[in-house]
């Protein structure tokens, strides 16, 4: 039986990672084509952050499910309110991190 390694089934091609790279790195500095801008990602990052905290107020547990960049904005919003990254498995498709902050 064949099992499937994620990791591997959603590998970007290699002859695809350089243009990716150069337009994240574009986006980054402020380009943009037909889509949100780095600081408005930032934005919306901090609001999701705050989501978050008042979700965990009434819930206690939250789980975030999410893509690359707004994953890592949002951790950095956590960790400026006081959050503490317990465990991360690292920045690769299908990694995790888990926070905890005092309410």
């Amino acid at each position: 039986m064949y099992a499937l390694n994620f990791e591997e089934a959603i590998t970007v091609p290699v002859k695809y990672r350089r243009s990716l790279k150069l337009k994240n790195m574009a986006w980054l500095f402020g380009y943009r084509s037909n889509s949100e801008s780095f600081v408005e990602a930032k934005q919306r990052a901090e609001l999701g952050a705050d989501m978050l905290i008042e979700l965990a107020h009434d819930n206690k547990d939250v789980l975030l499910v999410g893509h690359g960049i707004m994953n890592r904005l949002i951790t950095k919003a956590l960790v400026k309110r006081g959050a503490v990254i317990k465990e991360q498995t690292g920045d690769s498709n299908l990694a995790y991190r888990v926070l905890e902050m005092n309410l």
